[in-house]
């Protein structure tokens, strides 16, 4: 058995912002098993960024077609870390603006900054 990655929301926003997403959010999931979800909108099919993804987590990634809105979204099991992240909430969606947002990506990923 695959052990399943817990992957937290802030990680998964600083790569998204990173690999060109429209828009990215996180809400709560019935089906996660973290029992949340970040949304990842993207204007092209990103199938590069759900297979890494699907490779980090050891799950599969959910992606979806909008035809209404001409976009992808990409659905990634996160975990929504406590703390002192702030968070605006609109239509029960919740945007995390990272403060520090340099210092996370040089943690994760030290190759983009």
């Amino acid at each position: 058995m695959i052990k399943q990655l817990k992957v937290d929301y802030p990680m998964i926003a600083v790569i998204a912002q990173n690999s060109g997403a429209m828009e990215f959010y996180w809400r709560e999931s019935d089906r996660s098993y973290t029992g949340y979800v970040a949304e990842v909108w993207f204007k092209q099919l990103p199938s590069e960024f759900a297979y890494l993804w699907s490779q980090a987590i050891g799950e599969s990634i959910l992606v979806r077609k909008v035809s209404e809105m001409n976009s992808y979204c990409v659905s990634i099991p996160c975990n929504v870390p406590d703390g002192s992240l702030k968070m605006r909430s609109k239509n029960k969606k919740v945007r995390l603006v990272i403060e520090g947002e340099q210092e996370l990506i040089n943690s994760y990923y030290p190759a983009l900054s």
